[in-house]
């Protein structure tokens, strides 16, 4: 990866943790700001750690005095600085593309039959199979 990919890696890993993304995508529904409270009630956290992230990251801010590793009361607001309102814009961009244009397995058994028919391709083209699997 080249340095030019970094800040995207980080971003990238930083969205994937648990509840990153419904934090950002619940303060943007709320007009960009919250109280824990309300985002807990919302089910975008029930981890302190995710808010921490995104503070650290300058995604979010807390409108109280409180620092990192201070605990999170249900009465403090969260608010999205301008780079996580940008940062939010983008994700409900990318969310409403998933939903028209995302696979979606038909149902959860998909897997199954797909393992179903390497193994009959198995069977029938040798050990190798059709696709060499």
């Amino acid at each position: 990866m080249s340095e030019h990919d970094r800040p995207l890696a980080s971003l990238l890993d930083l969205i994937a943790e648990p509840g990153v993304l419904e934090i950002l995508l619940v303060l943007r529904e709320r007009e960009g700001t919250s109280t824990v409270a309300q985002l807990r009630a919302a089910g975008a956290t029930r981890r302190d750690c995710s808010v921490r992230r995104l503070v650290a990251a300058g995604y979010v801010s807390r409108l109280d005095s409180g620092t990192l590793d201070a605990e999170l009361d249900p009465d403090t607001t969260i608010m999205l600085t301008p780079a996580g309102r940008g940062l939010s814009d983008v994700l409900a961009e990318i969310n409403k593309w998933a939903q028209q244009h995302a696979w979606q397995p038909e149902s959860p058994q998909w897997w199954h039959r797909a393992l179903a028919r390497i193994t009959k391709l198995r069977e029938v083209g040798g050990s190798s199979g059709a696709w060499g699997v």
